[in-house]
């Protein structure tokens, strides 16, 4: 009797079916949780890209304005910021959310007409969504100080992704300082 058979065992069959089974369901996973870091890669992406432009969008403006004022929006101390740009028109940026879970950042022309920021222009994508908006300014006031406004935004931004049911956050705190005094404060 020869030492080595000819062919496979039914058990060696069974075996090698269960390693390669294995195997194929540990690349499925792996490609699975790959897609889905693509997908929030994407997700992070998008909320730096659309929170960058606004705020670029924004610091550009303060920085070269004049007459900054604090005011409530829709009733939410602290939430919108009026003041002039450098060619002397009323301009304002506020945090408004016309339902819960649906905030955005909205620039308001001509704020004298329209103080409660209901026909803003959305400065954000509809993809984020700003849960919280707050305002500070610093440097206004006359006594002992320079005149030269600084104003601290901080903000919490998050993007949906509906594929995988997530929110991807961005909690962001940025101060911007006015190119040239403002001593009528």
């Amino acid at each position: 009797i020869s030492k080595f058979q000819n062919g496979v065992s039914l058990i060696e069959t069974a075996v090698a079916l269960g390693i390669f089974a294995f195997v194929a369901m540990a690349t499925a996973n792996i490609l699975v949780a790959a897609k889905n870091a693509q997908f929030k890669a994407a997700a992070i992406q998008s909320v730096v890209d659309n929170v960058r432009f606004g705020l670029e969008t924004i610091t550009k403006e303060l920085r070269t304005g004049t007459g900054f004022q604090i005011v409530p929006c829709n009733l939410q101390s602290g939430t919108q910021i009026n003041f002039r740009d450098q060619f002397n028109n009323a301009i304002g940026y506020a945090f408004y959310a016309p339902t819960p879970g649906a905030g955005g950042i909205y620039k308001i022309n001509d704020w004298t007409v329209d103080p409660n920021c209901v026909n803003g222009t959305s400065v954000t994508a509809p993809e984020v969504i700003i849960d919280s908006f707050a305002i500070r300014l610093n440097g206004t006031a006359t006594a002992g100080l320079d005149g030269q406004p600084r104003i601290t935004l901080s903000f919490k931004a998050k993007a949906t992704d509906p594929k995988l049911q997530q929110y991807t956050r961005l909690n962001l705190q940025p101060t911007v300082t006015q190119r040239v005094r403002d001593i009528n404060q």
